[in-house]
C-alpha cells in the first residue's frame, strides 16, 4: 500500500477557497511521491442545507474579508450578488457528488476540478446546485458533459458520496484538513484549517 495525502474539504467552506494556493503547492510538490485523494465532508447537506438569508450573507461577507486579508484570494462581485439572492439554497451534496465523480473516474483531474469548482462559486458567483455549472466545468477539463452528468447524478455516486461524508467526518471535524495515511494505514494529521506551506511541508517530510 502506497502512502497518500487525504484532503478534506467542503465547497461551502470559505477557508477551503482561501487555502487554494497552498494546497495546490502541496499537490505539485508531492503528487509524484504520494497518492492524493480529495474527500468532501458535506458541511451543508441533508438537514444542514442553508437557505440564503440576510444573516448568512452578512456572515459570509465578514468571513470573505477576513479570508482575503489573510490569504490574498479574491472574491468576485458575482459571489456577493449570489449570496444576497434569498431564493438560493446551498446544498453541499450536489457539488460533493461532482467531487466524488471526478475522484472515481478521473482522479488525475481532481485537484484541477476542485480549483474550478471553488472559483465557480467564490469568484464567478455560480449556483452550485445548477447542472449547467457542471457541464461548463466538464468542458473546461475536456470531458464529455453528458458522461459527467450521467455519473454525477447516478445512484452509485450518490451512495458513494454519503459514504465519503462518513469517512471524512470520522477523520476530522475541521476543514480544510490534510492528513497523511501511511503504507500500513496509520493516519497522521498534517494541517487543520489554514496553515502555511512551510509548516505543512515540514510535517509531511517527517514521514518520508
Amino acid at each position: 500500500m502506497k502512502s497518500k495525502l487525504v484532503y478534506i474539504i467542503d465547497p461551502y467552506c470559505i477557508w477551503c477557497y482561501g487555502n487554494e494556493l497552498i494546497i495546490n503547492h502541496v499537490y505539485e510538490t508531492y503528487h509524484h511521491r504520494l497518492d492524493f485523494k480529495i474527500l468532501p465532508v458535506g458541511m451543508w447537506s441533508e438537514n444542514n442545507r442553508r437557505n440564503a438569508t440576510p444573516e448568512l450573507a452578512r456572515m459570509l461577507k465578514y468571513q470573505a474579508r477576513k479570508v482575503s486579508d489573510i490569504t490574498g484570494v479574491v472574491f468576485g462581485n458575482n459571489f456577493f450578488n449570489l449570496i444576497n439572492d434569498t431564493s438560493r439554497i446551498f446544498d453541499s451534496e450536489i457539488p460533493a457528488m461532482a467531487i466524488t465523480t471526478i475522484d472515481k473516474y478521473w482522479r488525475h483531474l481532481s485537484m484541477a476540478f476542485c480549483n474550478l469548482l471553488l472559483r465557480a462559486f467564490y469568484y464567478e458567483g455560480k449556483d452550485l446546485s445548477d447542472k449547467s455549472v457542471y457541464e461548463q466545468l466538464a468542458r473546461r477539463l475536456e470531458l464529455s458533459p453528458e458522461e459527467f452528468l450521467y455519473y454525477q447524478y447516478s445512484d452509485e455516486i450518490k451512495l458513494l458520496t454519503k459514504e465519503r461524508f462518513s469517512e471524512a467526518r470520522s477523520l476530522t471535524y475541521e476543514y480544510p484538513s490534510l492528513l497523511l495515511v501511511d503504507f500500513i494505514g496509520g493516519v497522521h494529521p498534517i494541517s487543520n484549517g489554514y496553515t502555511r506551506y512551510s509548516e505543512i511541508q515540514r510535517r509531511i517530510n517527517c514521514f518520508l
